[in-house]
């Protein structure tokens, strides 16, 4: 992986049609999409050099230096550096899972990935990048995680507290606790079986199912 200097994190997007936003701010050097996260090695962003990650060399430093939270959302390679993101403190959010090593950026994917983290000690949540795997499987890809060697404590809070901390909602939402917002899934059984169903639904502690 190349470095560059890094003169600036924020970037001003070519159009909102992706995001919804005018600037993004982002460690690589974004693709045409103005992605949040995109390291720009798949083909089809027609970019020069597509397959060589040029990553901005102090871009932790910036991102400290005016007090912003950092965060790796998919991670695919993070097991690679598992002891230096926990020392750095830096939150990874892996996934999707269900796909297969189809471009550069994938080359290293593994299941064992979020176990891999969790273990070193970094704070790890799971996402299923919604619709590329639809978010009625993220109960799934925890599952996977969990198989693949993960704590099936850790992977439920993958889901759910570790999630809601990393968007900055721990406060609130993530965990049964006391003052924290009552929505609330009951399931006949453990939430990763396949067979398991929702029994209850409470929203604001109001029962909607």
């Amino acid at each position: 992986m190349e470095t560059i200097p890094a003169k600036h994190l924020l970037h001003r997007n070519r159009d909102t049609q992706w995001f919804g936003t005018d600037h993004t701010m982002n460690i690589y050097r974004g693709c045409c999409h103005g992605c949040l996260y995109c390291d720009s090695r798949s083909d089809c962003y027609r970019i020069e050099g597509f397959d060589t990650v040029r990553a901005k060399a102090d871009a932790l430093r910036i991102i400290r230096e005016f007090g912003l939270d950092g965060v790796i959302v998919h991670g695919t390679e993070g097991h690679l550096i598992a002891d230096f993101l926990a020392k750095e403190g830096i939150p990874v959010i892996t996934g999707p899972f269900l796909t297969d090593r189809s471009k550069p950026e994938l080359a290293n994917l593994t299941l064992e990935n979020t176990a891999i983290l969790a273990r070193a000690g970094v704070q790890t949540a799971i996402c299923t990048d919604h619709p590329e795997t639809p978010i009625a499987l993220l109960p799934f890809c925890a599952a996977m995680a969990a198989r693949a060697g993960m704590d099936e404590e850790e992977a439920l809070a993958a889901i759910t507290v570790n999630a809601a901390c990393i968007c900055g909602a721990g406060d609130r939402l993530g965990s049964l606790s006391p003052g924290k917002d009552a929505d609330i899934v009951v399931m006949d059984g453990h939430p990763f079986h396949w067979n398991s169903k929702v029994a209850h639904v409470l929203i604001d502690g109001q029962e909607v199912i």
